[in-house]
């Protein structure tokens, strides 16, 4: 039996913690842009 991994380039997981990472880079780049006056 060929696990899901082999044919697929990322597995579920890699695809969860990317999304994970992805969102939570962007929750921290709006908090840091609104206290910024240049970019409200």
């Amino acid at each position: 039996m060929v696990s899901k991994s082999q044919i697929l380039p990322f597995s579920d997981w890699q695809m969860e913690e990317a999304a994970q990472t992805c969102s939570r880079a962007r929750r921290q780049w709006v908090l840091g842009s609104r206290k910024l006056p240049a970019f409200s």
